[in-house]
């Protein structure tokens, strides 16, 4: 204040003035404890909030336009650009308000209340943000020495609480990865039968490849990758050709499962190429992609009358029914891992479906439908995955899930012979008597 007041000394002219050869700005000088509202920015209130918060004037912050405001309700220091000040009304009155001008005396009255009362520190969000060590109390920059009728706060010791913490009831039932409840308090692996224990350990024993690169340091998956693309290249899934123009190609990614016995013993590895579908176009590289389920009273309707007529009930599984459909339309993949191409810049023009596409599903069921047909089948009208073959000596029924079958009739020699046809056209697997439980036990109860 002393640098920006005129003095008889320098001719009526201030300090500030004579170093810098103009006169200061004193549009921003304001009343020091005068009462100010600060402006709070429209998106982070409600319509009921209020538009200003009720401050009192604090100083100056350096380096940074705006203003040092404490918050007389919750008494938080912060710092807004957007402010109205009212000069002569002073939020933190005293009973020497009136003498202003003494100002040492002024702040001995008002820095002690900050300096107890403050402990947090914010700036307005109307501001530029700055680090919480420019934004320090005011109160300790004005070097004000406390009397030796002050108080000085000391901070009390935080209370400890003793009381002993248990789990909540509610998860009792559940495996919980905590440090303070271990888990060996809440599981019991004697519960379990030995063959159930010998599985859930074996689980950690051989872990599962996450990609490409990893799976590619074990022999076992190597050997099961190689096989998975000879069995592709036998089936002539793809062709490989030059990148056509204006072409979008869809990636791929191979995904590897652990089959285990119930024992926990390793059945098999296997590693499976799976197309990224989520990149095709409809009308572009895919068009219709529904396919018929068989519905769930069309399998107890069959079940009925098989145990009621005394019919032979076996059940089929294709081995990777998916890559049997043959495509429609162009679809073109980008060379797979693991998979060498004659030479470099070249693409992979699927042929035959792949797991991931769009309409591999529609495509499998489409091929189905043909073999089923040249061999005296016919469908359904009530459900399109139901198949019925009647001659003078037998009748035969055939009901398609996906890639599971349920084959119910009167005579075992058609059923020699239709097996030995399908394993011939699709490889089948599985052959035997029907698991229809294990099958729909997951949708339904019979």
């Amino acid at each position: 204040m002393l640098n920006r007041i005129p003095t008889k000394v320098l001719h009526n002219k201030s300090s500030y003035e004579v170093l810098y050869g103009h006169a200061p700005d004193l549009t921003q000088l304001e009343v020091f404890g005068c009462l100010s509202y600060a402006s709070t920015l429209p998106s982070n209130r409600h319509n009921f909030d209020p538009r200003a918060r009720k401050c009192a004037f604090f100083g100056y912050k350096t380096g940074m336009k705006g203003f040092i405001l404490v918050d007389v309700h919750s008494t938080k220091i912060l710092i807004s650009r957007n402010v109205k000040f009212f000069d002569l009304e002073f939020p933190f009155h005293s009973s020497i308000v009136h003498t202003i001008p003494n100002t040492h005396i002024y702040l001995e009255t008002i820095v002690p209340f900050f300096s107890k009362k403050t402990n947090t520190h914010e700036v307005s969000d109307d501001l530029i943000s700055t680090p919480e060590a420019d934004t320090a109390s005011e109160a300790e920059q004005l070097d004000v020495v406390p009397g030796p009728n002050d108080e000085i706060a000391h901070p009390e010791p935080v209370r400890r609480s003793h009381r002993v913490s248990n789990p909540p009831s509610h998860l009792k039932d559940y495996i919980c990865s905590s440090k303070t409840y271990p888990i060996a308090n809440y599981v019991a692996y004697s519960q379990l039968s030995p063959q159930h224990q010998a599985y859930a350990l074996s689980l950690t024993s051989e872990v599962e490849p996450a990609n490409f690169q990893a799976a590619s340091k074990g022999s076992r998956w190597v050997a099961t990758m190689d096989n998975e693309i000879r069995a592709l290249n036998e089936n002539n899934t793809w062709d490989f050709v030059d990148l056509p123009p204006n072409v979008v190609t869809i990636g791929s990614k191979w995904i590897y499962k652990i089959k285990r016995h119930a024992d926990g013993a390793i059945e098999q590895f296997k590693a499976r190429l799976v197309a990224q579908g989520f990149t095709q176009t409809e009308g572009l590289d895919y068009f219709e992609t529904f396919s018929p389920v068989a519905k769930l009273s069309t399998v107890r309707v069959l079940l009925a009358f098989a145990s009621i007529q005394g019919w032979h009930l076996h059940q089929l599984d294709v081995n990777n029914a998916f890559l049997h459909g043959d495509l429609n339309e162009s679809v073109d993949m980008r060379i797979p891992q693991g998979v060498v191409s004659p030479k470099s810049g070249q693409v992979c023009k699927l042929k035959k479906s792949l797991y991931g596409l769009k309409q591999v599903s529609r495509q499998w069921f489409e091929k189905l439908t043909k073999f089923l047909f040249t061999h005296g089948f016919t469908q359904a009208a009530s459900d399109h995955t139901l198949f019925i073959k009647s001659t003078s000596t037998s009748f035969t029924v055939i009901l398609v899930y996906v890639d599971d079958i349920i084959l119910a009739g009167t005579s075992l020699d058609v059923f020699d012979d239709l097996k030995a046809a399908l394993h011939k056209a699709f490889c089948i697997k599985k052959i035997g008597a029907p698991q229809i439980l294990s099958w729909f036990g997951s949708c339904t109860h019979f």
